[in-house]
């Protein structure tokens, strides 16, 4: 698949095939995330893969919008240490982070979903995260329940 038809056909998915996500794909998605840039090159990020249901549960109650993430094959955690750089390019480097890695599990044949976590206490206890880490981001991944048409872009 090239780049453009990625970027064109590519959308967000919720729902997912009850089918684990192959272990190929899956290293192919946290290899994208481990070779997106960061500022300085500091590559402070760091991916967790995820398919325990008890730990995506838990995950899943930190925002109103984080549901998928109970139901997905495949969650990916992105955390973060301090890098010094601050808020800004810190989410910058993250959101490169989840485009790479999404644009790669579409090509793999994955649907993906970002979802924001604004719990902290709450994501540190599932995850067993250190104090002087910070995870707000994580991206569900599974073989799309069915094909929907994509919606129509607007003008």
């Amino acid at each position: 698949m090239e780049v453009n038809e990625a970027i064109r056909t590519k959308r967000a998915i919720r729902q997912f095939a009850d089918k684990p996500v192959l272990d190929e794909a899956a290293q192919a998605v946290l290899n994208a995330g481990r070779r997106s840039p960061t500022a300085s090159n500091k590559q402070y990020l760091t991916f967790i893969a995820i398919n325990d249901k008890s730990v995506q549960a838990q995950l899943a109650t930190t925002a109103p919008g984080a549901g998928h993430l109970g139901n997905a094959p495949l969650v990916v955690a992105i955390v973060a240490a301090d890098a010094g750089y601050g808020p800004t390019i810190t989410q910058f480097d993250i959101g490169q982070a989840a485009a790479y890695m999404m644009l790669e599990a579409w090509e793999q044949g994955l649907g993906s979903n970002v979802a924001m976590m604004p719990k902290a206490d709450i994501v540190k206890a599932a995850l067993h995260l250190p104090d002087n880490v910070t995870c707000d981001w994580a991206i569900s991944f599974g073989y799309p329940k069915e094909e929907t048409a994509a919606t129509p872009l607007k003008a």
